[in-house]
């Protein structure tokens, strides 16, 4: 098993609070499956509430009362850049975790830093060839040097700069979106409060889980989607 399939079925345990045993996974190669064994793990019910709801409601109440938004303008199709007029988000998330409670999807970089930050990396990396070869190195080493240095300036780069975040998190449009991402997110705190997930809500959850641990897009995602082959090379 791949180190992209432990952290995928690492992060399953650990949003839906199971335990996934070798043998039970040996048989489980489609999502739609891993979905299945879910909810045999888990307390469901068909009810019509699920988290999803449950998050929106929260979300709903805190975007009313804390970020200043009509009760009619909150919808799930709501446009989040046309509800709060801004394309500056560090604010409102910082607001929405603090009133919510919520663990909420990090903000990520706007185009403007994603694109300083390209630059930057750029001229370190040819600053580090010319180096390498004023130096003299012979070829293993300007490979190394050439390679590892803007790595690791990359990293650097980027944990100082998340702090600066501020766009919508890649996916992310509506109401809707924010609240499923913060039911697969809060998945423990907000069953308790409905009492038992429902079945479709399993399916949602797994969607995110997968999407955020693989780096695939949702639409992508099938329930005869294969592990091996479709969702990991």
């Amino acid at each position: 098993m791949g180190l992209d399939a432990v952290e995928l079925i690492m992060g399953v345990e650990e949003t839906f609070h199971i335990s996934l045993a070798d043998d039970e996974l040996e048989k489980t190669q489609t999502a739609g499956a891993l979905r299945d064994l879910i909810i045999q793990k888990v307390k469901t019910s068909n009810a019509s509430t699920c988290l999803s709801m449950a998050a929106f409601n929260i979300i709903r109440r805190a975007l009313i009362s804390s970020c200043g938004v009509s009760r009619r303008a909150v919808r799930p199709e709501s446009k989040l850049f046309e509800m709060l007029g801004t394309t500056q988000f560090r604010q409102v998330w910082s607001t929405l975790a603090n009133t919510t409670g919520l663990r909420l999807k990090p903000l990520s970089l706007s185009k403007k830093l994603n694109a300083v930050a390209g630059l930057l990396i750029s001229l370190v990396l040819l600053a580090t060839i010319a180096g390498a070869f004023l130096a003299r190195l012979e070829a293993p080493y300007i490979i190394a040097v050439t390679v590892l240095l803007p790595m690791l300036f990359a990293v650097i780069l980027f944990v100082l700069l998340y702090p600066f975040a501020d766009a919508l998190p890649k996916g992310f449009a509506t109401v809707s979106d924010l609240a499923n991402d913060a039911a697969a997110r809060n998945y423990t705190e907000l069953s308790k409060r409905v009492g038992a997930v429902n079945e479709r809500e399993v399916w949602s959850i797994l969607c995110t889980v997968i999407s955020e641990q693989l780096g695939i897009d949702r639409e992508k995602i099938t329930p005869e989607s294969r592990f091996v082959g479709d969702l990991l090379p």
